[in-house]
């Protein structure tokens, strides 16, 4: 999380009075001002004004009452739209006032990767005002309690509804990682409105697509020539990677803008997302959805088919407009909604079969789409997704994961999978797996994400990718000891031993909860319940990786027998004797992913231990 160094110094006072203090970033400027209030020693009052003298900017509270006329030279931005990051990591300095007369100068001395997630004062010399001064500790009680940042999604509220909030006892301010100001309350500068207007003089010779409405060329340019390539690159385009910005922009343009690569394209759009591109396709001059509609429009969006601009208001370019009614058929829609269904149909058997039979890919879409789905159709509708987008390829009568095609990987997988059913989800099911790439509404995995979020925290994508990235090395038979150590190497640190036992627990409850790569997709759980009985005395084992691992099955191994578990403290485990680091000459075991005795600072199993 980055943190802002400032210094906070008082104009006009002999001897110069200043604080040096910490701010963390993602904050709007609303709450930087409640926190320099604060600071400065000031009453708290929303009738402030910054003023950033080289980006030519002015940033007050937005009052519905007063009209915030711009000056000649300086915009006007609303003080709970814009994000301090912007501005700060541009600019050495701004100027700060107050109500009654007070201006300080901030100067930015340093932006630091990592900080405290509140606000602090950590030098400070002279005195602000008159009165007794508040000491610095006290300050800084005061700075953590009452504006400590909490990491989530942007917080726009005003200063006068954040500081209402203060005064009922509702401490902490939330920020962001991901900070986007909203741009419809900028009030332009005289002097750029009247330069935007000889520059729309000036490109009307130059480039049409520039002055004509939304286009998809705009969108383009907007973008990175790195994003560009990448695009040029799914969509098998040729001789594209010597050309110059704007000539690739217009090679991508031409070829997107065919009737045939949009319906490619639009094939993964799901009914939602098709209907909510629909709405937006009718307002042509543009509008502002509702948050539901919003987000069922990201994925048009990433195929550069309509613009977000950074208030939400959505447009689609008119070239779009045009090549989809064109292309916009009963006949379209029905192929669009088969090869969706087709397309996750396909991420289900990459991520939880390997490959399977094009019979029970059938039976899956058949179960999905509602209807019966022979192979050829199977194969025509193949041809609708993208080579580089679609996770499987089809041999024969197989389907077969490209992950699990290298080295002929699925015929292991298949020896390990024997001869079990394959378990075939409903569409629901199938499509939360496939969108989220975890179970997110399974209570065990959000049990686990829970207790990473207290132990862990983190901002919610982070948490997110973890959750998938667990599952991911679950689902492919990682067992509880396995994923104790992925979580040690991600230096995620347990404060207990109740919570490190509470976490095996979950663990195993979960490992039994998850869809299996080696069950076809059936949790270990459902496996148990369609089987006989296991025969007497066999019980499922437990290997650790690190001494570590061990240490916390040997602390839960009663509560583990009960369960019918068995830890194998032996298995993956070396004896080393005399070691240098030992005291004693006495014999001690050591784990593939444990430190190697050797000093080398490489894992066991890489060093020393790869000539066991």
């Amino acid at each position: 999380m980055k943190i802002y160094q400032m210094k906070v110094i008082q104009k006009n006072t002999k001897p110069i009075a200043w604080k040096r203090c910490l701010v963390p970033a993602g904050i709007t400027f609303s709450q930087l001002a409640l926190i320099l209030e604060e600071i400065t020693e000031a009453a708290l009052s929303g009738d402030y004004e910054y003023e950033f003298y080289h980006a030519k900017k002015q940033i007050r509270e937005w009052k519905k009452e007063e009209h915030p006329a711009p000056s000649y030279r300086y915009t006007y931005l609303c003080a709970s739209d814009t994000f301090i990051d912007g501005l700060l990591d541009k600019e050495d300095w701004f100027t700060f006032r107050l109500p009654q007369g007070e201006s300080y100068r901030v100067e930015k001395e340093q932006c630091l990767s990592e900080g405290a997630a509140f606000p602090s004062v950590i030098k400070q010399k002279g005195q602000f005002h008159t009165g007794a001064p508040v000491s610095q500790d006290t300050l800084n009680a005061i700075l953590e309690r009452r504006y400590f940042v909490t990491y989530g999604r942007p917080d726009y509220r005003s200063f006068a509804t954040l500081w209402a909030e203060q005064e009922e006892g509702q401490e902490g301010l939330r920020g962001t990682l991901r900070p986007k100001d909203r741009e419809k309350r900028i009030e332009l500068s005289v002097e750029i409105m009247t330069q935007k207007i000889a520059d729309i003089l000036r490109k009307r010779h130059e480039k049409p697509w520039a002055v004509s409405g939304l286009s998809v060329m705009l969108l383009l340019m907007h973008d990175t020539k790195d994003a560009l390539l990448a695009l040029a690159d799914e969509l098998d385009l040729l001789h594209y990677k010597t050309l110059n910005k704007e000539n690739l922009a217009e090679k991508i343009r031409d070829e997107i803008l065919k009737p045939e690569v949009m319906e490619k394209a639009m094939a993964l759009l799901s009914d939602e997302e098709m209907q909510a591109f629909e709405t937006a396709v009718d307002k042509e001059n543009g509008f502002y959805p509702e948050p539901e509609t919003l987000e069922k429009l990201y994925t048009a969006q990433e195929l550069y088919y309509l613009a977000i601009y950074s208030d939400d208001y959505v447009q689609v370019p008119y070239e779009v407009i045009s090549v989809y009614h064109s292309i916009n058929t009963p006949e379209f829609q029905e192929k669009r909604r088969k090869t969706y269904w087709l397309y996750h149909c396909l991420l289900w058997v990459d991520m939880l079969y390997g490959s399977a039979p094009v019979k029970i890919l059938c039976r899956l879409m058949e179960k999905c789409a509602k209807r019966k789905i022979g192979r050829k159709e199977i194969e025509a509708l193949w041809s609708n997704i993208f080579e580089k987008q679609n996770p499987c390829v089809l041999r024969g009568e197989k389907v077969i994961s490209k992950e699990a095609l290298r080295d002929n990987l699925y015929l292991k997988i298949e020896e390990t999978q024997a001869e079990k059913d394959f378990y075939l989800p409903d569409p629901q099911e199938l499509i939360e797996y496939t969108e989220h790439r975890y179970p997110v509404s399974d209570p065990y995995y959000n049990r686990l994400k829970l207790l990473l979020t207290e132990v862990k925290g983190g901002d919610a994508e982070s948490i997110e990718e973890t959750m998938r990235e667990l599952f991911m090395h679950i689902s492919v038979g990682a067992m509880p000891s396995d994923i104790i150590d992925i979580l040690e190497e991600k230096n995620v640190v347990f404060p207990s031993d109740e919570a490190l036992q509470e976490l095996v627990f979950l663990l195993m409850t979960v490992h039994n909860n998850t869809r299996m790569l080696s069950n076809r997709g059936w949790k270990p759980n459902e496996l148990r319940e369609r089987m006989s009985p296991l025969a007497k005395g066999k019980r499922t084992t437990i290997v650790p990786m690190s001494s570590e691992a061990a240490s916390i099955l040997e602390e839960a191994s009663d509560q583990l027998e009960k369960m019918g578990v068995v830890i194998d403290f032996d298995q993956m485990a070396a004896e080393m004797s005399g070691m240098p680091e030992t005291s004693t000459q006495g014999k001690k075991k050591i784990y593939p992913n444990d430190p190697c005795p050797c000093g080398s600072g490489k894992k066991y199993k890489n060093c020393c231990g790869r000539k066991k």
